[in-house]
């Protein structure tokens, strides 16, 4: 199984700051930058990315409302090596269009180690079709993506991967109200867990923190062979 599977597939499209010595180093709705006119409101965030303590590359993402959707952009890029060894890299570039809380479009590419993968979706007349390298399929019901950044995807029962297009079962648990670090600063934050299994047998185990105004401020990924995936959020994306 290649370290992506372990490391990107259930913490992509997403936005990720992790545990580190116990301390979380996220943002808030304050920590985010921001530009607003009339009919345009964005989001938008930048990581460095750490494997354990490790840096190995950067993830960003930014969130557009305009005019009643939503256009959501990530891009990623990881170099994993060893004593100067390059071991592995990951390069990934993604962009939905959200209505009305559901998917109506994606579009995905990934090279990974060398093997490239991409995911297209589209709906037209209620039907949202979804196209991998290996599969084609149609759901008449809402899609949803792991959206770490809209607090109502503690509701949503079924995950789109889009890197791989995996449609996957997911629940969650309220694990309690906590006070972490964002930014050096206490923050109160409510902390929930999302748990899983993709059809690999790879487990998800992910938690999730929100403030009090429902903002994603932060995440840990504990992957199946005991490391931890972190985001550390740059100085430029600090106001």
């Amino acid at each position: 199984m290649k370290l992506i599977n372990n490391i990107t597939k259930h913490v992509f499209v997403m936005l990720i700051v992790l545990a580190n010595n116990h301390q979380l180093m996220a943002m808030n709705n304050e920590s985010a930058e921001f530009s607003v006119n009339e009919k345009t409101i964005k989001q938008s965030w930048n990581f460095v990315a750490y494997l354990d303590d490790e840096e190995i590359g950067y993830h960003n993402f930014e969130v557009v409302q305009n005019n009643g959707n939503l256009v959501v952009k990530t891009q990623a890029k990881f170099d994993v090596s060893f004593m100067f060894i390059p071991l592995y890299s990951y390069e990934h570039k993604n962009t939905e269009i959200w209505r009305n809380n559901c998917l109506i479009s994606l579009d995905s590419s990934t090279l990974d180690d060398g093997e490239k993968l991409f995911v297209n979706l589209s709906n037209k007349n209620g039907n949202t079709r979804i196209i991998t390298p290996d599969n084609n399929i149609t759901k008449t019901s809402c899609i949803r993506s792991f959206a770490y950044w809209d607090y109502e995807l503690i509701n949503s029962k079924v995950l789109l991967n889009v890197q791989t297009g995996e449609l996957i079962d997911v629940n969650y648990r309220f694990v309690g109200s906590e006070l972490i670090n964002i930014n050096y600063q206490p923050v109160d934050a409510r902390r929930y867990q999302l748990m899983g299994e993709d059809q690999s047998g790879n487990s998800i185990n992910i938690d999730l923190w929100y403030n009090s105004n429902n903002h994603w401020i932060a995440l840990q990924s504990r992957l199946d062979n005991g490391r931890s995936l972190r985001y550390q959020l740059t100085q430029e994306s600090v106001k």
